[in-house]
């Protein structure tokens, strides 16, 4: 491809040998004959400036570009899906005294070291996998949620009160009233 461009460039060029600007003599040849490049993902016209980027460089700053937002870049086979779906927040971060505070809160300010060491994650890969909402806030509300009230439940059964005094409930990354 690159050959090919710099061949059409030098054509263009050869086309308008007066003109000062090169860009200007190949931008009026492709206006009759349209360059087209493939950048692993999709197909785009290339304009006089990419041409000769490519010809002198062996690529364009567009397609440079293109190629760097590519969802070949990201790695979505079953193997990242099932490392992503183990990275679960173990129960023992449930578990924490902290209950009227949030999971989130007990994750990153609270008990950062427990969730490292369970986990194998930093805070700062627990961060990441919010902003790319990898975990379903609802969902994890809930679960919070039913687990804690599981545990008062199964607790009281045996007439134990874990927390006394408690008003709220910390969920995910919520807070509610305890009933």
């Amino acid at each position: 491809m690159t050959r090919a461009l710099r061949q059409l460039s030098e054509y263009g060029i050869g086309l308008s040998p007066n003109d000062p600007n090169p860009e200007n003599a190949v931008r009026d040849l492709v206006s009759f004959l349209p360059v087209l490049a493939y950048d692993g993902a999709n197909t785009t016209q290339i304009d006089a400036g990419g041409i000769l980027d490519i010809a002198m460089a062996g690529t364009s700053a567009t397609l440079l570009a293109r190629k760097c937002e590519s969802a070949l870049l990201v790695n979505v086979d079953n193997d990242t899906l099932r490392r992503i779906l183990d990275t679960r927040i173990p129960a023992s971060m449930y578990l924490t005294d902290f209950r009227e505070n949030t999971l989130q809160d007990v994750i990153t300010k609270l008990e950062p070291d427990l969730f490292q060491t369970v986990t194998g994650l930093t805070v700062k890969d627990f961060h990441l996998l919010v902003r790319l909402k990898v975990f379903n806030t609802e969902q994890m509300n809930q679960a919070v949620f039913a687990f804690r009230r599981y545990e008062d439940a199964s607790l009281a059964y045996t007439g134990i009160e874990s927390h006394e005094g408690l008003t709220h409930y910390g969920l995910y990354d919520t807070v509610v009233a305890r009933e």
